[in-house]
């Protein structure tokens, strides 16, 4: 989902009147210097024409953002922000009251959203235009081939793979040597416990 915030009171005011349409969501916090942030439903409508439901970690995610663009960010404070739909915002004051810019009028029930935490981040995405995608056809080449050669096992890490399995197989083990010695099977490093004792009573005798 596409979700858009306003910096200021003239983007809250041009964000709601150009880009919040009947399907849409606005999320908003009774909080000083709150943004107005709305969420843009893409989804085809149902059967019976209403909007299909944004998912409720979408709705938490966009009310993050909302709260930590207001004043709960430098005076650390914990709050709630909540949502609406698009039919439930106005520019249209009651009698005899005036509304400034980047303020609207919310009728109806809102819905409020659980406390989160005041914690933000950003992700940049690159995109390229129609004619520039031939002169970057070829940058992935070398990656591409290096992921086929770890596949097949020929690239460094075969290689790796295939010297390990060699010297552990031209490297005898204990039991190996013991079997071409003295036709017993070590215990340790002193031998079995019955030869052991044997060598002591032969030493007491």
């Amino acid at each position: 989902y596409l979700v858009i915030s306003g910096r200021d009171a003239q983007q809250n005011e041009m964000l709601v009147k150009r880009y919040l349409e009947p399907h849409d969501v606005y999320v908003h916090a009774d909080v000083l210097g709150s943004s107005s942030c709305v969420i843009k439903n893409s989804r085809p409508p149902l059967s019976n024409g209403s909007a299909p439901p944004i998912p409720p970690a979408t709705l938490v995610q966009a009310g993050c953002q909302t709260v930590c663009r207001s004043a709960a960010w430098d005076s650390k404070m914990v709050t709630s922000a909540w949502w609406v739909h698009a039919h439930q915002v106005s520019k249209t004051a009651p009698s005899g009251e005036y509304l400034p810019t980047g303020s609207f009028m919310v009728r109806g029930r809102k819905n409020l959203l659980p406390p989160g935490p005041l914690v933000m981040g950003y992700g940049l995405l690159f995109g390229l235009h129609e004619d520039s995608v031939a002169a970057h056809a070829g940058e992935r080449s070398a990656t591409a081939r290096t992921d086929a050669t770890s596949e097949s096992g020929t690239g460094t890490e075969g290689a790796l793979l295939s010297a390990l399995s060699t010297s552990e197989q031209g490297e005898p083990s204990d039991a190996d040597e013991d079997e071409d010695g003295d036709g017993g099977v070590g215990v340790g490093a002193g031998g079995s416990a019955d030869d052991m004792l044997a060598e002591e009573e032969d030493g007491e005798a």
